[in-house]
């Protein structure tokens, strides 16, 4: 039986930057090669505060980026226990008895390595290496186990050296609650585990991550056992440790330096130093007498901050270790103070203090307002060593204009104050808006925010029905406690259903207007009609035979316009899309319940992948279409005229997200041009990623993109595409004429209006139904064409003021173009046009708090642009390949949840 002993055990609980080639990177794990391995956050994982020890993309398993311990703990009889996440994109190994070769073809040691997939099934294998050898007579097999993509996993390795010349591998994997998912013995009989090479040899242990994504799979925790007799030699070299690795400016780090071995051979003094950092250590040498291993100590005191180098040198001739990293923090300086400048007397409003950095000493925070009010806490306290805000309220208890200010019990710069207007009253809030979806023998409510809540929080949406037009029963059906939906039951098909939805605050109840509905029995069989509720068109990109409306077909030109269809399917199922118009270059991606078909639209598709018995979703998005004939009802439109099922399937019902509906709009980028390698589809494009995640947080999504096109620029190759909001005779930047039959913002093609009766933008035509937000994405070919400065600056403003006018309460948000900010492509003067143009906006509309820039900030647009053919295409350095639209997409996905939800914001870095 083998004994085990500990040698290390490592808990990933604070961030460690990489290092250099053989530095120890923490807890005496050595990096190889160098700026491979460092601690991060992961995406699987949630948790604030969380880390994990994480590899970037490697291209060469094993050898390219390994992790090892010190040579000193090499054995023979070896165990290792971790507890990782996974991911479908990183392949994890584990190495033991390896010779540590960074040389594929020169490492030798034992494999175990875990394969993600981008199904569920793991792929565990064994590997016996000797001089890199891969071939199958090289691998044991071992088999796969079921895993969540992100889920957290323990496994157990133990290398046995059995006899002189054979060995044993024993792997063990359970899940997060200690559930065994895999198990595996090579037993000791296995001719490729027991290579001669590999039998009775000492080596090391290591991991080791590569796969084609950063940082997406990591070690929470790993411990490492040594199960050979404990060594009896004399020290040769000694370790030495920081607690903690990073820290507050101000604060201490104890040095640890320990011997290895038995101690040294005589009397040893080391000294330690930071270099040229000027800090203090206490006592500055450390004495160690010989044949004594005990640790001994010293505490550092940093004078500065920024990340410093503690190494030791020693009186004897022993090997010093590798220099331990420090990160110093700085301290805060001052907060920030945020909140409403507009208050209703006796309600309380909320703001927010916010520090710049961490603090070195609990302070405590006094706000104070010039009108007559109550606060709550009355005092605050910023938490030494935090970064996290702190909220106190604020309720008025007189009308007035003043100021409210804070002061701390620190040293912090106190923040300027703020202009505060309070109202004398309450008034009921705004109507909401909300929307009808007919299904069998069921109507779906779904209810968006009032615009207003009066000036007291909205405490309910009651929901009134009733079955002729101003019959509505006097008491709801239901009261929603917040926004979402609601399904009215036990209706008769065909027969219609009124309803109204009101806001309720403290004052009163505002209604909307009655909307109706009329149920309907599912279709069984035959050619169902693109107006059937099973049919959900993307909201702003289609019209049909009818207007926006009718039975027979829905018409657009819009790369990314998509369309739902749910039913559900017989035992012997069958469905037949029908699309045209016959000889369009435009195609589809299909995605029957969640498989992707990539085909021509110019004819019938028979689906695929459909699941019998039951409930199936198709989701079809215009992936592609030639950027020429496209407007005014093109040869290169999509259009679809209904799905034919067989006789047994029917029909279900497609109910849209319940927050609304979000307008992007933008040129060639927008449209996925060149994304795919070079090739046009924009399901490679930051626009499908935005798109795909906005429609998980519940909104529907109009893309509106034309390629070559911009507020002044005409789009498509031939310039027939009108352009986005046409100004010309401007002078710096303000003024000039205005042409609309020119501009296209206020058009879904030639002669079809996207606004309603009483001209708002419309999801399908009719009132009430205007976007929750619109982003815009222009002026990059402006700015390559060199277009006038003048009226591009007016023609951005005046939209700006278009679109405000036309969706009174949705979110604006401008996109800073993407290469903007690299000088060697762009002239810097067409960002100053950008910021120009917001910034006559917010002068001419100051209380409009619904306005936000979406920038993706100057190092990640270097990044892009300076990396020809990876993440922008080499042939023009103006439109992104796929991986540098997967870098752009968490940005502007981050930045609109950030605004419309008040999500917590995220920052990136690009190297």
């Amino acid at each position: 039986m083998t004994t085990w002993t500990q040698t290390s055990d490592t808990s990933i609980t604070s961030a460690v930057s990489a290092v250099g080639a053989g530095q120890t990177l923490l807890n005496g794990w050595i990096d190889l090669v160098g700026n491979v391995w460092s601690t991060t956050a992961l995406w699987s994982d949630t948790t604030s505060g969380d880390y994990y020890l994480s590899s970037i993309k490697e291209s060469t398993p094993w050898t390219g980026g390994p992790l090892y311990r010190p040579e000193t703990e090499d054995s023979k009889n070896q165990r290792l226990n971790a507890s990782f996440r996974i991911d479908n994109n990183q392949t994890m190994w584990f190495m033991l008895r390896a010779n540590r070769s960074t040389s594929t073809s020169g490492f030798t040691g034992y494999l175990v390595s875990i394969d993600g997939t981008a199904d569920a099934s793991r792929y565990v294998h064994i590997f016996a290496m000797v001089n890199g050898s891969t071939a199958s007579s090289s691998q044991v097999s071992s088999g796969t186990f079921t895993a969540t993509n992100g889920g957290l996993y323990n496994i157990d390795i133990q290398c046995l050296q059995v006899t002189t010349t054979t060995s044993e591998i024993i792997v063990q994997i359970n899940d997060s609650t200690g559930a065994s998912v895999f198990s595996y013995d090579t037993g000791s009989a296995s001719s490729v585990i027991n290579a001669s090479a590999l039998q009775n040899v000492t080596g090391s242990t290591g991991v080791c991550v590569y796969g084609t994504q950063n940082n997406t799979a990591g070690i929470q925790e790993i411990t490492v056992y040594n199960g050979d007799a404990a060594a009896t030699t004399t020290s040769t070299t000694y370790s030495l440790a920081l607690n903690p690795t990073s820290l507050l400016l101000g604060a201490s780090s104890t040095v640890s330096a320990q011997m290895n071995g038995t101690g040294p051979a005589a009397a040893t003094v080391v000294t330690l130093s930071d270099g040229s950092a000027g800090g203090t250590f206490t006592p500055a040498t450390l004495s160690f007498a010989a044949g004594v291993t005990t640790a001994l100590t010293s505490v550092y005191k940093p004078a500065k901050s920024g990340t410093i180098s503690v190494s030791g040198t020693n009186n004897q001739s022993l090997t010093n270790p590798t220099a331990q990293t420090l990160t110093i923090t700085p301290v805060a300086t001052t907060y920030t103070l945020t909140g409403s400048s507009s208050l209703t007397i006796n309600t309380a409003g909320t703001y927010t203090l916010t520090p710049n950095a961490a603090l070195s000493a609990s302070v405590t925070v006094t706000p104070a307002c010039t009108l007559a009010g109550t606060f709550s806490p009355a005092t605050l306290t910023l938490a030494s060593g935090s970064t996290t805000a702190v909220t106190f309220t604020f309720t008025p208890t007189a009308s007035g204009s003043g100021t409210l200010s804070t002061t701390n019990s620190g040293t912090l710069t106190n923040p300027a104050s703020l202009a505060l207007t309070v109202s004398s009253q309450a008034t009921a809030p705004s109507a909401p808006a909300f929307t009808l979806t007919a299904g069998s023998a069921q109507v779906t409510v779904n209810v968006t925010a009032s615009a207003s809540n009066g000036g007291a929080t909205i405490s309910g949406y009651p929901i009134y029905v009733g079955s002729s037009a101003g019959g509505e029963s006097s008491t709801p059906v239901t009261t929603l406690t917040s926004t979402g939906s609601y399904v009215i039951t036990g209706l008769t098909n065909g027969t219609p259903v009124y309803v109204k939805v009101g806001a309720t605050n403290s004052v009163g109840t505002t209604l909307a207007s009655e909307q109706t509905a009329t149920p309907v029995a599912p279709v069984s069989g035959g050619t169902i009609t693109v107006d059937s509720p099973a049919f959900l068109f993307s909201p702003g990109n289609w019209y049909g035979d009818t207007g926006r409306a009718g039975s027979s077909w829905r018409r657009t030109w819009n790369v990314g316009a998509y369309f739902v269809f749910t039913w559900t399917a017989s035992a012997s199922p069958s469905a037949t899309l029908h699309l045209g118009p016959t000889g369009t270059g435009a195609y589809v991606t299909l995605y029957v319940n969640g498989v992707a078909a990539t085909v021509s639209a110019a004819g019938d598709v028979k689906l695929s992948n459909i699941t019998a018995s039951s409930e199936n979703v198709l989701f079809a998005i215009m992936d592609y279409t030639p950027q020429t004939t496209r407007w005014s009802m093109g040869a290169n439109n999509l259009v679809v005229s209904g799905i034919t099922l067989d006789t047994a399937s029917s029909a279900g019902t497609s109910v849209a997200g319940s927050k609304g509906w979000v307008k992007l709009i933008g040129d060639s980028i927008t449209e996925g041009v060149e994304a795919n390698n070079n090739k046009n589809e924009i399901i490679y494009g930051y626009a499908f990623q935005v798109l795909q995640g906005l429609r998980n947080e519940g909104y529907e999504v109009c893309v509106s993109a034309c390629g070559y096109s911009g507020y002044l620029v005409p789009g498509d190759s031939t310039g027939d595409v009108p352009p986005y909001y046409y100004v010309s005779g401007s002078t710096s930047g303000t003024g000039g004429t205005y042409t609309d039959s020119k501009s296209r913002w206020n058009k879904i093609d030639a002669n079809i209006s996207a606004l309603d009766s009483v001209n708002h933008l419309s999801a399908y035509g009719t009132t009430g139904t205007e976007p929750a937000a619109i982003a815009v994405n222009y002026l990059t070919n402006e700015a390559l064409s060199n277009y006038s400065q003048s009226d591009a600056q007016a023609a951005m403003t005046q939209a700006m003021i278009a679109h405000r006018t036309a969706a009174p309460d949705a979110w604006l948000f401008l996109i800073v173009p993407f290469g903007f900010h690299y000088s060697g492509k762009y002239d810097p003067s067409w960002l100053t046009v950008f910021n120009n143009a917001v910034q006559a906006y917010k002068t001419a509309y100051p209380t409009d708090a619904r306005v936000a820039v979406i920038d993706i900030g100057s190092d990640l647009s270097n990044t892009l642009q300076k990396n020809q053919g990876w993440y922008i295409s080499a042939s023009d350095d103006v439109h992104p390949l796929a991986p540098g639209h997967a870098l752009i997409a968490p940005v502007v996905q981050g930045a609109l949840m950030t605004s419309m939800e008040g999500r917590k914001s995220q920052s990136y870095t690009f190297y």
